[in-house]
């Protein structure tokens, strides 16, 4: 049996785009793709000033660096293990990693997204628990990011969110973020904020939200190995 907690390849599937998201997975990464041009282009000035031709060549680099982080992202690792929520309720399930968005935070817990058979445990420091049970979206969608007016168009975020039947049934923290999306939508974050592929995730949430009978599955292995080689299609058995 395969390892859980290594990283998959997904060359060769073929999962259906969320057509609630642009044609790339993480959107385009303007604040990367300056800051490196910029530092190159600093860089071939002063080469330049001793030699042009090199300074000139650099510049070239910072062109491709700048096109480079602009670049569609299409393919990712499928990073997913059991694992367990800690806290005085025992979720166990299959566990996706999040990034830590806030360098002050590295000492914590990483963040995680994790599937049981009961519920969707979002934990972002403070758990949120969705019973699956009330979930009635798993929605793909944009989201405009960045600085309001000004010169540059804003960037989009594709974001994965979840929308229940009734938010007051989930103990979740209230989000200015979240409201964009709608007032029963409990949890979401930026597919830039996830570790794994996030057309794998989302249908796997489709997955397992259109099969109830295969939830059981999630604590255990099975799941993991039906994840890893993405076979969350509705017609997947």
């Amino acid at each position: 049996m395969s390892d859980p907690e290594a990283p998959a390849d997904r060359s060769g599937v073929a999962l259906p785009w969320p057509a609630g998201w642009a044609r790339r997975t993480r959107g385009p990464q303007y604040r990367p793709a300056v800051v490196g041009g910029v530092v190159c282009v600093l860089f071939a000035g002063t080469l330049a000033l001793n030699n042009l031709a090199d300074g000139l060549l650099l510049i070239v680099f910072a062109m491709g660096m700048f096109i480079y982080g602009l670049r569609p992202a299409t393919a990712y690792p499928i990073r997913v293990a059991l694992g367990q929520v800690p806290g005085p309720s025992a979720y166990r399930g299959a566990q996706f990693p999040l990034r830590i968005s806030n360098p002050l935070a590295v000492l914590r817990r990483r963040p995680t997204v994790t599937l049981t058979p009961t519920a969707v445990v979002a934990d972002h420091g403070s758990a949120v628990v969705i019973p699956w049970s009330q979930i009635t979206e798993v929605r793909a969608t944009e989201a405009v990011t960045g600085i309001p007016h000004s010169l540059l168009p804003p960037p989009k975020q594709n974001w994965l969110t979840i929308a229940v039947a009734d938010p007051s049934a989930v103990a979740a923290p209230p989000s200015r973020q979240l409201r964009r999306f709608g007032t029963n939508t409990v949890t979401g974050f930026p597919t830039t904020s996830l570790m794994t592929d996030p057309v794998v995730l989302f249908h796997t949430l489709h997955y397992y939200l259109d099969n109830p009978q295969a939830r059981p599955e999630l604590a255990d292995v099975d799941a993991i190995d039906r994840i890893r080689s993405a076979r969350v299609n509705p017609t997947d058995s």
